[in-house]
């Protein structure tokens, strides 16, 4: 039951001229637990109750002044008049002021001579009635307002007697003014949009004549041409007669609908690009295997991998390389065939998920980063794939222009081929990175189709990286020296610090094989530190056997960013109580590309604590002359792929004369690597560089072989000259 306030408590008004009777009627209704104002004019009555509403009004006809008549319709104007209960007590019982009194705004009147007694019975009843009219009121009101927010409406149908009743709300949502007049719902139709009309017809014919509740999302297009979603659930129920009828609501979810579209697009596209994303390729592939398998189909998946991009994002900054990779999906997509899917980066999938172009297929990819992914259904042979690889190189060969930079882009590309190279979503990804990878290792700018032995030399390389790890802790690992010999005075002055894997099955494992793999994961900081003490440790106690030595040891891009290499090479000459000018760090060129201005500032401070720092690998790289005169570089290491043919060819005889005259002129120490033979030791010899380092002398030596190395005479070699 609903829960009212006591009568008791409620406020009546008595208005009336008549001293006697409101007397009366005072004691009457507060023997009945009713609290009673009077007052004796219908002026009085209304400034009474603008100040003081009541909850309600006993009001005479005949007073002098103003009537009640009068007085009745003044107070249903005021904010608070308008439900309140008014009960008219009248001596005139003709017909003509009974109407006139309802007319005035009258709830009920009462005759004279009053019946006290029954007067307070009628009154409280009337509060009664008058409190759940305000709660109803009250609820209708909240409910009117909590539809308008929702852009909620109704319409009801009585399919027997053809009654159609459409809400005020609901008219609102068709644009259409709350004297619009509907008779039958089929009216409804003329507002949904043309090409769904049709279709929209019929289903609601099948559910209304054929007595299913249903619900049922379709766009309407406004009389001010606004196109709105819709949506309508529709129930069949019996009126108070036992009719049956059907209650209808009808909502406005256009602004959910484009809410639903944000989160869509934010799970399944690529901000940067607009392309679909991973998440949207492993629902899309899964669909597309299905499907492949149901009707035997062939399709094939390329990773596409910028070359050499992380540098334009060190270079140039991350807005210029946005721009490249913006530009580079918009190419890419312009060359594919339309039932071709890219995506960048790593079904039953939405359908407003689906990436809008020509074909319902077309998909182009951001996997992240640098990553995209070219998905080619349909194909008969791999040469369709070649085709399309081709037009891809051909269209970024033209320069990108940025800011009126111009850069020369080139991509990696790796394929591999439902059903052959896998049949599920996660192996052939992977395999096309495998293929993609090899591409890159085989020089970049070039393509590479998957092969099991991709497979096998990944197996391989996971199991090498696991024993890597373990070949830390377990000790197995060994630093090698590689002597260093100045020219001049013949003498060993130096060497250089290498690492050596002495596997318990395999035996000794080369760098060449380990090394790599340790820069991809943070193995190469572990094994560089301990490579960098154990060297400044053998060098001191060498210093301490007589033989003052310069140690070289080569440092990774990745030990070069870390934030505390500055303090690790600190702890190593504090700990092995090495002088400083007696280390240096061999750096390449491709580390300082990395990230050139952080690396500057780093060198700086390296070369304040009196380390020295040499260019390794010279010549191999790019932009080496302005690296010279940008860094503060001490030596300079001619690569061995100068020096192997320098008695041979022209070129480079003339490349290693000139890279000797630099050094010479930039006050750098030059060493030649990779000396093997008499005619290259003469050429250096001639030439004056400082130092060479080759098999010439001796091939890397054990702590204990270089040892014995040093307490020896340099082997003599003769000269061909």
């Amino acid at each position: 039951m609903m829960n009212l306030p006591e009568i008791t408590s409620s406020k009546v008004l008595v208005v009336d001229d008549d001293e006697m009777n409101r007397l009366l009627i005072r004691e009457t209704l507060q023997q009945s637990g009713l609290l009673v104002e009077e007052v004796e004019s219908g002026e009085q009555a209304i400034e009474h109750f603008s100040q003081n509403p009541s909850d309600i009004i006993l009001l005479d006809i005949i007073m002098e002044g103003i009537d009640g008549f009068e007085t009745c319709a003044l107070l249903r104007k005021l904010p608070a008049g308008l439900h309140v209960p008014i009960v008219m007590m009248t001596g005139l019982n003709d017909i003509e002021s009974i109407n006139h009194a309802y007319d005035s705004g009258a709830t009920d009147f009462t005759t004279k001579p009053i019946n006290y007694t029954i007067l307070a019975y009628r009154l409280r009843y009337m509060l009664r009635s008058s409190q759940l009219f305000v709660r109803l009121y009250s609820n209708e009101t909240r409910l009117r307002n909590a539809q308008k927010i929702a852009r909620l409406g109704y319409w009801e149908w009585n399919i027997k007697q053809g009654i159609f009743h459409i809400s005020k709300q609901a008219l609102n949502i068709l644009g259409l003014p709350n004297s619009a007049n509907f008779k039958h719902p089929k009216e409804l139709l003329d507002f949904v949009l043309r090409e769904e009309r049709e279709s929209i017809r019929i289903q609601f014919s099948n559910y209304l004549y054929g007595n299913k509740d249903f619900v049922i999302e379709h766009n309407i297009i406004t009389q001010d041409n606004a196109i709105k979603n819709i949506y309508q659930e529709a129930e069949l129920q019996q009126d108070s007669n036992g009719q049956e009828q059907w209650i209808v609501t009808i909502q406005d979810i256009t602004e959910r609908k484009k809410t639903e579209e944000k989160i869509v697009r934010l799970a399944y596209y690529d901000n940067l690009t607009n392309l679909p994303n991973r998440v949207f390729l492993n629902e899309y592939l899964k669909k597309t295997i299905e499907q492949s398998k149901r009707y035997d189909r062939t399709f094939a998946i390329l990773s596409l991998d910028v070359d050499h991009f992380k540098r334009i994002n060190n270079t140039w900054g991350q807005k210029t390389g946005n721009i490249l990779l913006q530009q580079i999906a918009e190419r890419i997509t312009k060359c594919i065939r339309t039932s071709d899917s890219l995506t960048r980066g790593k079904l039953p999938i939405p359908e407003q998920v689906y990436y809008q172009s020509n074909n319902e297929n077309d998909t182009l990819v951001r996997l992240g980063g640098d990553e995209f992914v070219l998905l080619l259904t349909d194909i008969n042979s791999p040469n369709e794939i070649q085709y399309v690889v081709q037009r891809i190189y051909k269209i970024l060969q033209e320069p990108f222009i940025v800011k009126k930079e111009s850069f020369h882009l080139t991509v990696s590309i790796g394929i591999a081929i439902f059903p052959n190279d896998g049949q599920d979503t996660d192996n052939l990804l992977i395999r096309s990175e495998m293929a993609m990878h090899n591409a890159k290792k085989q020089g970049r700018n070039s393509f590479q189709f998957f092969h099991q032995s991709m497979n096998i030399k990944a197996r391989q390389r996971l199991i090498l990286e696991n024993e890597l790890h373990k070949a830390i802790e377990h000790n197995e690992l060994e630093v090698y020296y590689q002597p260093k010999v100045e020219i001049t005075k013949y003498k060993t002055v130096g060497m250089e610090a290498l690492v050596r894997w002495n596997h318990p099955e395999k035996g000794i494992i080369s760098p060449v094989h380990f090394i790599s793999l340790a820069e991809e994961t943070d193995l190469i900081c572990l094994l560089g530190e301990w490579v960098l003490r154990q060297a400044c440790k053998h060098t001191k106690r060498w210093h301490e056997q007589g033989f003052k030595l310069k140690v070289a040891v080569n440092i990774s891009a990745v030990q070069l960013k870390k934030p505390d290499f500055l303090t690790i090479i600190q702890k190593a000459l504090q700990d092995s109580n090495l002088p400083p000018e007696y280390l240096e760090l061999e750096i390449t060129e491709g580390v300082l590309m990395e990230d050139s201005e952080t690396s500057h500032t780093t060198l700086l401070e390296i070369k304040e604590m009196g380390v020295y720092i040499a260019m390794d690998d010279f010549g191999t790289g790019y932009s080496s002359l302005s690296y010279l005169k940008k860094f503060p570089f001490d030596t300079l290491k001619i690569d061995r792929s100068f020096v192997c043919d320098v008695d041979t060819n022209p070129d480079s005889f003339a490349l290693n004369s000139a890279i000797i005259a630099l050094s010479k002129c930039l006050n750098l120490k030059v060493v030649a690597e990779g000396v093997e033979t008499n005619a290259q030791l003469d050429f250096m010899k001639k030439h004056q560089c400082d130092e060479i380092q080759g098999y010439l002398f001796s091939v890397p030596l054990s702590r204990t072989e270089f040892e014995n190395w040093l307490k020896k005479p340099l082997p003599i070699i003769y000269s061909n000259s």
